[in-house]
């Protein structure tokens, strides 16, 4: 598993000097993360091999504008996302368009409630913040001691222990309201079952000539996905970030007003003068 300090390092040979097998390794890490994650959304091997090319892909167009404090396999999960959502509707589009006889199959959830988790899981990763998304894909996904997440977050292990029990209730109030129900400890012991499997042979490879290659076998208009793809999740950002200053208006306003009131009541009552006779 590499570290932080590493992924950031295989990142910056990569944008800085074009090192190929630097970016290789990068994608070595982390296929069965991407691969796993796009299998639950598109439910097709051929076109779960084209998200991971799209992700790997737009990964090597942004290397070069990402901080050190990037948490990879994170950023990786989100854009996985929106490319398997976007690769999604094209496909569907471009099926009608040229009137191919696939019937639309109507999915019943599962009795294994395993598999009705694995059916939402991603959206209900794409529920929350990008602080809490970190948390989940560390201790879950990649499996990190709470001490190991914290580090990597910045934060304390009790503080990164608090963030991943915020993130757990949010998705198990998610689950809820897709009839799913679950403690928040059932949540986590299902995420470490279903979150990631090995992707097949081949893959590996297809994707590295792939995203350096930038183009895909299929016909897919991966370049648009990607384009469309990156300007969701920026979108998304500008969201959260709007909801958080909005948040912080609304603080700043009542904290003002309580000052306000607490220094009109503070003052003395001016009383009439008495008169002495």
């Amino acid at each position: 598993m590499l570290s932080s300090r590493e992924q950031w390092e295989l990142l910056r040979a990569y944008a800085d000097h074009q090192d190929d097998e630097a970016f290789a390794r990068l994608v070595a890490e982390y296929i069965d993360l991407v691969h796993s994650a796009a299998m639950r959304q598109v439910r097709d091997r051929q076109l779960a091999e084209d998200v991971c090319q799209g992700v790997f892909m737009l990964l090597a167009n942004k290397a070069g504008g990402m901080g050190s404090d990037v948490i990879l396999p994170a950023y990786l999960l989100k854009a996985t996302y929106f490319i398997s959502r976007n690769t999604l509707r094209r496909e569907t589009r471009r099926r009608m368009y040229e009137r191919r006889a696939a019937e639309v199959v109507t999915r019943s959830m599962p009795n294994d409630i395993r598999s009705n988790v694995a059916d939402v899981l991603d959206d209900g990763m794409s529920a929350l913040n990008d602080r809490e998304r970190a948390a989940i894909v560390l201790r879950f996904f990649e499996q990190r001691s709470l001490a190991e997440a914290g580090e990597v977050l910045g934060v304390s292990e009790d503080a990164a222990a608090m963030r991943v029990s915020r993130a757990l209730s949010k998705m198990r109030q998610f689950f809820a309201s897709r009839n799913i129900r679950l403690e928040s400890a059932e949540v986590g012991m299902i995420l470490l079952a279903v979150s990631v499997r090995s992707a097949p042979a081949g893959v590996e490879g297809a994707v590295v000539h792939g995203s350096l290659c930038g183009g895909s076998d299929t016909g897919l208009p991966m370049g648009d996905i990607i384009r469309d793809a990156g300007h969701e999740m920026l979108c998304e950002r500008v969201k959260f970030a709007a909801m958080w200053s909005a948040s912080a208006a609304v603080i700043v306003l009542a904290t003002g007003m309580l000052v306000h009131l607490a220094y009109m009541f503070s003052r003395p009552i001016a009383r009439p003068p008495v008169d002495v006779w």
